[in-house]
């Protein structure tokens, strides 16, 4: 078994990742979960429980996340990350 290392690219309006491109997790995560991280980058919580991106995406088990900002919001509320995701193939 071997470990695969992917990286992506995530630019977020207001918390919520930008689709203007097509959702760069859209293959690896169901709609559901899409809106779930969505509402996490929004609010700072999930069901009204605070969590972060990274710890939600590692109850998934679709691999170890890992997730580190590269642009802070400035005033006009976009951020960039990148999401590196481990997994086993």
């Amino acid at each position: 078994m071997a470990i695969k290392i992917d990286t992506y690219r995530v630019e977020t309006g207001c918390g919520q990742v930008s689709t203007y491109f097509g959702h760069p997790l859209k293959n690896i995560l169901s709609e559901d979960e899409r809106k779930k991280l969505d509402e996490i980058g929004y609010t700072g919580k999930l069901n009204g429980v605070r969590t972060s991106r990274t710890e939600y995406l590692n109850t998934l088990n679709k691999g170890t996340w890992s997730i580190e900002q590269t642009k802070h919001d400035s005033g006009d509320f976009s951020e960039a990350f990148i999401f590196t995701r481990a997994y086993n193939v």
